[in-house]
């Protein structure tokens, strides 16, 4: 008996995998977090609009989820930001 395929260990992998690609495109576009989510979510309108196959919905629906697990990713890297004390920074 053939062993079978972790699909879903597989597809966790690569969403993983493509939602990192997408939050190192939009660091690499932005100054800021919130100019990070905003890249994200304009990139995410591709995956609206008419489809010719379903092959092609179902990749675009794909695509529209990796990019809100890009913005949730991007949104936990701004929570672990050090809070920065001014008046701290100002004192040698």
């Amino acid at each position: 008996m053939t062993e079978q395929k972790d699909w879903a260990s597989d597809f966790y992998q690569e969403a993983s995998k493509k939602a990192n690609e997408v939050v190192k495109e939009a660091y690499d576009h932005s100054s800021h977090y919130i100019d990070a989510i905003k890249y994200v979510r304009k990139i995410k309108q591709l995956s609206f609009g008419d489809v010719p196959d379903q092959t092609a919905h179902t990749s675009m629906r794909m695509f529209e989820l990796v990019c809100e697990l890009a913005i949730y990713l991007i949104r936990q890297d701004a929570q672990n930001l050090p809070i920065q004390d001014k008046d701290r920074e100002e004192q040698p």
